[in-house]
């Protein structure tokens, strides 16, 4: 069995990830959150299968190496893409453990005179239902810290490699 420590934050989604200056989105992220175990065993893993289509053992076993830093010299740590899917994983299983009903979204169509902006459109990841409201639940990997590029580009291909000098900080922060 794999197990994680989360970190829940609360940040706003709109102000902070638009605005100019990058400080309050570096801020709004490093404010100290509630920490939660998220423990990934089989009947955990066999959940994931039916409701995200993912095995998520692999995912698991690559972040875990990650976090602690045992990858081989020279090789790249986990992508963009498993970073996403990985996040995914987490999502689920700590909205289900906080009691939220949690609907995945699959596609989305947009409603009759509904504006998008350009060809963008909103689609989050999954819907939470909690105390009778309906919320948008967006999962983002470590390139959301791509601050510019998650807000004036198109999401693109990004490889992440451990730095060496937060090798700490990172296993502390994802341990």
């Amino acid at each position: 069995m794999t197990s994680f420590k989360v970190k829940k934050i609360q940040t706003p989604l709109f102000g902070v990830v638009e605005a100019t200056n990058k400080d309050p989105w570096h801020q709004a992220f490093s404010n100290s959150g509630t920490t939660t175990n998220i423990e990934l065993d089989d009947d955990a893993l066999d959940f994931i299968a039916d409701e995200l289509e993912r095995d998520a053992e692999c995912l698991a076993k690559d972040a875990e190496r990650y976090v602690r830093g045992l990858y081989r010299a020279k090789t790249r740590g986990m992508g963009g893409s498993q970073l996403g899917d990985f996040g995914e994983v987490l999502a689920l299983l700590l909205n289900l453990g906080d009691c939220r009903e949690v609907f995945r979204v699959v596609s989305w169509q947009r409603g009759q005179g509904q504006p998008i902006k350009g060809s963008r459109f909103p689609q989050p990841d999954f819907l939470v239902k909690q105390a009778g409201s309906l919320c948008a639940l967006e999962v983002k990997s470590t390139e959301a810290f791509k601050f510019v590029d998650l807000r004036d580009t198109p999401k693109k291909w990004t490889q992440l490699k451990p730095c060496g000098a937060v090798a700490k900080c990172r296993s502390e922060a994802l341990l």
